[in-house]
């Protein structure tokens, strides 16, 4: 080997070799602190989805708590053949334009489940003791929100109850229905900014309740751990895709939200 090609050898090895080891490991620390921050997204996504759909939960168990103090409803199931019927609709027609775009109906209905009066007069006279919310929503005692599930109709509806007492006695229950795709609107209100990024709701026994990816169908089975979900992202296989995302719980309820976005979109550059 002549001693220009001997320099140049020594050179490259004590300098562009190092150098280039060096570069590689600071591309790598770099990568792990980006791949980082973008977990610490995921999981302030899934946190504020959580905490905005539980104020939407929140507020709806408020209204609902302030529509059965209206004076006159316990009479009215106490005595219903003297009610007057012009006044109770008026009362529940006040009660739907809390949520005017998602309501589906308002009932009052009496402990047996018979429906007394409604704003869908069709269901009047029907029975609604078999649905999935009402023996809970007499029993509780105080407001709850079932769902979304599939109600009588059919249609995947989210329910708000709350039991009009006499005292410490239930006597019925004024029956809110809203449409099921309430509980996507707001997990796509909270990720309006991020369209690359997905959510679903599903409570502890892997039920899902609600979701703003299109692409997501109601079967699809839960593919994270609901009642003890890990903290912070992870990666997860699910319809046959790999994904990264972050679990929370919304306050009060035994409801989770999942953020989620393709793990190759997640590792991209």
């Amino acid at each position: 080997m002549n001693t220009r090609l001997f320099v140049t050898a020594v050179l490259f090895g004590i300098t562009v070799l190092p150098l280039s080891v060096l570069i590689a490991l600071q591309v790598r620390q770099e990568t792990g602190h980006l791949l980082g921050e973008r977990d610490e997204v995921l999981v302030s996504f899934s946190q504020g989805a959580a905490r905005d759909l539980g104020l939407r939960v929140d507020r709806m168990l408020d209204n609902a708590r302030a529509d059965v103090a209206i004076p006159g409803l316990a009479e009215v199931l106490q005595a219903p053949a003297k009610a007057d019927k012009v006044w109770v609709n008026r009362v529940l027609t006040l009660v739907s334009l809390r949520e005017p775009v998602n309501t589906i109906s308002v009932a009052l209905l009496d402990r047996d489940g018979r429906d007394l009066a409604d704003t869908q007069p069709q269901r009047v006279g029907s029975s609604e003791a078999a649905e999935y919310f009402f023996s809970p929503g007499i029993a509780h005692g105080y407001p709850r929100v079932f769902g979304p599930q599939r109600a009588d109709d059919g249609r995947r509806t989210l329910f708000v109850t709350a039991p009009i007492k006499q005292g410490n006695e239930a006597l019925g229950l004024l029956r809110i229905r809203l449409q099921g795709g309430l509980v996507g609107q707001v997990l796509a209100e909270s990720l309006i900014d991020r369209a690359d990024v997905q959510a679903a709701v599903f409570d502890t026994d892997g039920r899902l309740h609600g979701w703003s990816d299109p692409a997501l169908q109601e079967t699809d089975a839960v593919p994270i751990d609901m009642v003890n979900p890990p903290p912070g992202a992870l990666n997860f296989d699910w319809r046959s895709q790999a994904w990264r995302g972050a679990v929370a719980a919304v306050p009060g309820t035994e409801l989770r939200v999942m953020t989620y976005l393709p793990r190759n979109q997640f590792d991209a550059p």
